[in-house]
C-alpha cells in the first residue's frame, strides 16, 4: 500500500512575505532509528530526536518554524511492531511545547 502525507508548517511573522521555498527529502537521506530488538523503528523527518552523534538531520526550509532549533519541531514516523516499545523524548526545551500525536493504524489503546 501507499501513503503520502504532506505536512505544512506555518511561517512565522517575521518571514510571511519571504520568497515561497520547500525541501525535498530523499528517502536514502531521512535517518531512521531502530531499537535493538528492531520491533520499533523511527523515520526522522525534522528535528533531532533519536539521531546518533554522526547522523545529520536534512535541513528545512530556512524561514520555517523547523528551521529555528528554539522551535524544537520534530516530524516523526514511528512503526512498533507486535511486542515492541518506544519511548517519544520530552521536548529539548523548556519553553511551552505542543505536541501532536497521530495514530494511523493500530489500537488507540496501545498509545500511553
Amino acid at each position: 500500500s501507499l501513503r503520502l502525507f504532506q505536512i505544512w508548517l506555518n511561517l512565522p511573522a517575521v518571514s510571511k512575505m519571504v520568497q515561497p521555498s520547500f525541501a525535498m527529502f530523499w528517502n536514502s537521506d531521512v535517518p531512521v532509528y531502530k531499537t535493538d530488538d528492531e520491533k520499533a523503528s523511527v523515520t526522522v523527518w525534522a528535528g533531532d530526536y533519536f539521531l546518533e552523534e554522526n547522523v545529520t538531520q536534512n535541513s528545512p526550509p530556512p524561514d520555517s518554524w523547523a528551521s529555528d532549533p528554539s522551535n524544537d519541531v520534530a516530524v516523526l514516523h514511528i512503526t512498533v511492531q507486535p511486542g515492541g516499545s518506544i519511548v517519544i523524548p520530552k521536548a529539548n526545551s523548556t519553553a511551552d511545547i505542543n505536541r501532536s500525536v497521530y495514530l494511523i493504524e493500530g489500537h488507540e489503546s496501545n498509545v500511553k
